[in-house]
């Protein structure tokens, strides 16, 4: 509105049309303050969501990582069992084969 306006232009005009400008501008810049407010919300709203969203898939992968570990742990604790198992019986064999030679 204003930024139409020369210099002149607005000398010319009477104070109740400079009033009457003023509040018009004032509306103006009211609303695009409470869009810029209203903007800053949802900007802050979307920021959480990918925050949220973010650690809602690093704890799936921290998750999938502790399964892995979890499985290659009793797999580790599997074959040392079978070790311990096979060796028991080489010794028993062993037991046995000294008992038949002596």
């Amino acid at each position: 509105m204003a930024e139409t306006m020369t210099k002149k232009e607005l000398r010319k005009l009477k104070k109740i049309e400079l009033l009457e400008l003023m509040l018009a501008m004032r509306k103006e810049l009211d609303s695009a303050w409470e869009k810029n407010t209203k903007l800053e919300e949802r900007i802050r709203q979307l920021e959480a969501e990918e925050n949220a969203r973010r650690q809602t898939e690093a704890e799936k992968e921290m998750n999938i990582m502790m399964q892995k570990l979890e499985d290659a742990v009793r797999e580790k604790i599997e074959k040392i069992k079978q070790d311990v198992e096979e060796k028991g019986k080489d010794n028993q064999k062993a037991s046995e084969n000294a008992g038949k030679h002596a």
